[in-house]
């Protein structure tokens, strides 16, 4: 049986990774605007996208211990 809190938790997760795919998917489309994508880029994004994953799994944890 699946309680409120497991649903409300996995929304929250949801939520979560829609979150950082759109964030992901908004930067790759930045990134290839011009018809191609440079390694100062790529490495631009890595750089920023550790800290988006850095605050989702922040974000994540904060909504478990709710």
């Amino acid at each position: 049986m699946v309680s409120d809190m497991d649903v409300e938790y996995t929304l929250g997760l949801l939520i979560i990774v829609l979150g950082v795919a759109a964030w992901g998917y908004t930067r790759y489309k930045a990134m290839a605007a011009d018809g191609e994508i440079s390694l100062g880029e790529i490495i631009d994004a890595v750089e920023d996208g550790v800290e988006v994953i850095e605050e989702a799994i922040e974000d994540a944890k904060e909504l478990k211990e709710e």
